[in-house]
Parts: C-alpha cells; structure tokens; sequence
C-alpha cells in the first residue's frame, strides 16, 4: 500500500510495497483539493495509473513511494522543513503544479530534485504532447473517415488541462481547409440530457458527423449516451476520446483513443530523479513523450 501522509487513514492502491529497507523515496505532493479533484475523481487512471507505474517500474524497487498531502496554510519555512525531513535521497513530484505554484517556487529555489508532470513555462517538466496527437487524431476524422463536421467535447467550461488539444483542433480544422465553429465546441455542465440535446439538434441540422472527446470522463460518457439512442457509432458519428480506458478496447464497437504513454512517463521521472539525487540538482530537464494515435471501430 502507498503511504499518505498528512491525512488520516491511508489511500488504498492496487499495488503492495516491496519488502526490505529503503533509502530513496519518490514523493508525490497534492493539496487536499487537487488530491479529490485530480486523483480521486479519476481513480484508478491518470495520475493513479502514473504513480502505480512508478511503483511497479524497476527503479522505484528500492524506494518508498508516497503520497504528501500538503497543507495550503503552511508557511514556506514549515514546507520546506518537511520536504527535508525525507532526507538527502528524496525525489518529489508535482502532477498538478499549476494548482501549488509556491510549492514549486519552495522545490525549486531549495534545490529538492523535483519533476512537474503538467506543463510549467520554467523548470524541470515530464510529459507529453497532447497538441500533436490531437492534430493527428482530427486529422485522421477528416481525411481517412471523411468528416468534416468535428465537434470539441470539453468536460469543463474552461480549458485549463486541455488548451493545447483545443489549439491541436483549431489549428488542424484550418489547416484541413475547415472552418473552426464554435457551436461544435461542448462546454456545457455534462448531463446526458445537454449532450444528447447538442448532438441531436446538430446532427440533425447536417452539422455534425463525428467527436473528439478531450477527455476520458467526457468521453465515456458520451460513446455511452450515443449508444443509448438512435445514433450509430462510427456510421453516423465516428468518435475519438483523448486518453485511452480499458473498456474501450472490448466495447461494441471498439473506441478510437489517444494512448498517453504513462509507463514511459512513470521510467522518465524516475530515470531524472535518481540522476538528480545521485549527481546534483538541476533545473532545466524538458521531456516531452508523443502520444499515441490508436484506431479502433469507433472512425
């Protein structure tokens, strides 16, 4: 089990820890309102499924791997007093640094060896190219499927962690000759009443042919309300989710996803971690890892 300081209890997790003493720790820091909305709303994928390919990677064999739940109203002494107490061969990630940016400044200016996973404009990043394969995913819609009327399927009514695959969108419509309409692009609260409601009055209209679906919540939801009436998937809308989940690999038809490379990630982070640990801190790793296009039944 993965231990979670700094709440009560402890978080159950699909692995067990390795036997044997440990020197070297991999550290995870969430605040409480990001570990409910980032980790456990997503549970078992995304950020789960990235620390328990840490865990299950070779490297961490030797290592503890924990989850810190930080405390926003700690000041920098006190936050910095506790990233030290894990000693000189401790690793610290931040999954979601955007939401903790004086945690990152802490890490950062004390020299601890961390690794961001979102995009940050300064400092050590680990991740992936979420504009590239989402050009590649509506590319593929237009020009191998024939769709030319492709909605943007948000789950949110911003688009703080899916900016880069809107601009993929934008700019691959353009590119393709399409004009970029912003009735396709879904930011409503999702109930399956507003989805359904979208997608037929658009389809309906001649509007609509296929979804691109920016994330896995949204996008399991949508294949499902499809499923649920008259429309067929992929003869009247072809569907493709950003981020891949087991169950679209066995459902009727089979789901078109981007695949992120999260084993690759997980071996990333710890292969810079540990170099940082061993030889000294640094402040300028830039690793960006390709998504996967996967194509199924679904386009």
């Amino acid at each position: 089990m993965v231990r979670c300081a700094g709440s009560p209890g402890k978080v159950l997790f699909p692995v067990k820890q390795n036997p044997g003493d440990r020197t070297n720790s991999i550290n995870f820091l969430f605040d409480y309102n990001t570990f409910n909305n980032q980790f456990l709303d997503t549970y078992p994928c995304v950020n789960a499924k990235l620390i328990d390919s840490i865990f299950k990677n070779t490297m961490a064999k030797e290592c503890d791997v924990n989850i810190i739940l930080i405390n926003p109203a700690s000041s920098d002494a006190d936050l910095a007093a506790k990233f030290s107490s894990f000693g000189s061969r401790a690793g610290f990630v931040l999954l979601n640094p955007d939401t903790m940016p004086r945690v990152l400044a802490i890490l950062r200016r004390e020299q601890f060896p961390y690794i961001s996973f979102a995009a940050v404009s300064e400092g050590n990043l680990i991740s992936h190219d979420g504009y590239f394969a989402t050009c590649h995913a509506i590319e593929h819609l237009i020009r191998i499927s024939g769709r030319e009327n492709i909605a943007f399927l948000n789950p949110a009514a911003d688009f703080a962690y899916t900016g880069d695959r809107l601009k993929g969108y934008r700019d691959t419509l353009r590119k393709q000759g399409l004009p970029f309409r912003e009735e396709l692009v879904f930011t409503q609260p999702y109930t399956n009443e507003n989805f359904l409601s979208f997608v037929q009055s658009n389809f309906q209209a001649g509007k609509l042919d296929a979804v691109f679906a920016a994330s896995f919540e949204i996008g399991r939801k949508a294949v499902n309300a499809l499923k649920s009436c008259d429309l067929r998937i992929p003869e009247d809308i072809a569907v493709i989710v950003f981020f891949d989940l087991p169950e679209f690999s066995t459902s009727v038809p089979t789901i078109s996803c981007v695949n992120v490379p999260l084993e690759s990630i997980a071996s990333a982070i710890l292969k810079k971690l540990f170099e940082m640990i061993n030889f000294g801190f640094r402040d300028d790793v830039r690793v960006i890892l390709k998504d996967e296009l996967i194509i199924r039944e679904s386009c």
